[in-house]
C-alpha cells in the first residue's frame, strides 16, 4: 500500500508437468525470498560489488 519493499525474490519452486499439473508456466508455486532487513545490512557490500 505504501510501495515499501518487504523482501526480495531469490527462488521460485514450480511444480513439473510430470507431477500431476495442467501447466508448469508461471510463478505457481513456493516461493522464497529474502528478507529486506538482511539485504540493507548488505547492501555496502553489494553496492561495490564484492563477492565476500
Amino acid at each position: 500500500m505504501y510501495g515499501e519493499i518487504s523482501g526480495i525474490n531469490s527462488a521460485i519452486f514450480s511444480p513439473t508437468s510430470g507431477a500431476g499439473c495442467g501447466s508448469s508456466a508461471g510463478s505457481v508455486g513456493l516461493g522464497f525470498a529474502i528478507p529486506i532487513n538482511d539485504v540493507k545490512a548488505d547492501l555496502d557490500t553489494l553496492r561495490s560489488g564484492s563477492t565476500t
